[in-house]
């Protein structure tokens, strides 16, 4: 066998730095995917959150009813108007009813803002009127009358990626467990 002492041939370097490049490349490509489903995974996450917030705060507003000897449906259900966003200011928790059958979509897609979720300082928040620091997410909560107990669904709506708009929906039946 013959060795050539004079280092790599042209052909050899550019073989070399190809392998190279291609490996880089795709190395590269993989991390950017990654990046990019965190970035989606971490707004699934968030948006599971607010909707859980939105029953959970609703079964607070019933217990609290309960607490003060009100109707365990008082100021969470109305006949005419079963959608509403749920505000968080001085440290309570309250209900703003918007308009009649609002869905998730149309209140998200209002320049009002009807739906949208605020950042503050230190919590979110939702405003009919437009705050600053908006994020990517809206919160409506339907609760529809079902006899025995109140169906309560929180939807949020949220920007998967910067092409594709997701909801989230979780249900809830919250009882008259007092009078029961």
């Amino acid at each position: 066998m013959v060795y050539n002492k004079r280092g790599f041939s042209l052909l050899e370097l550019i073989v070399s730095i190809g392998i190279l490049s291609t490996t880089i490349v795709g190395l590269v490509s993989f991390i950017v995917f990654l990046n990019q489903t965190n970035k989606n995974q971490e707004a699934t996450i968030f948006a599971t959150y607010l909707a859980k917030e939105g029953l959970e705060v609703t079964t607070y507003l019933r217990d609290n009813n309960f607490l003060n000897n009100r109707n365990y449906s008082n100021n969470i259900y109305k006949s005419n108007n079963k959608e509403f966003i749920l505000i968080f200011n001085n440290g309570e928790w309250s209900v703003d009813f918007g308009k009649s059958n609002e869905t998730i979509e149309s209140c998200c897609t209002n320049s009002s803002g009807n739906c949208i979720v605020y950042k503050t300082d230190k919590y979110y928040t939702q405003s009919r009127t437009v705050l600053s620091n908006p994020t990517n997410y809206c919160r409506l909560i339907t609760v529809s009358d079902e006899g025995d107990y109140l169906n309560i669904t929180s939807e949020v709506l949220f920007n998967k990626d910067t092409t594709k708009q997701s909801i989230i929906k979780l249900t809830k039946q919250v009882y008259d467990w007092k009078d029961n």
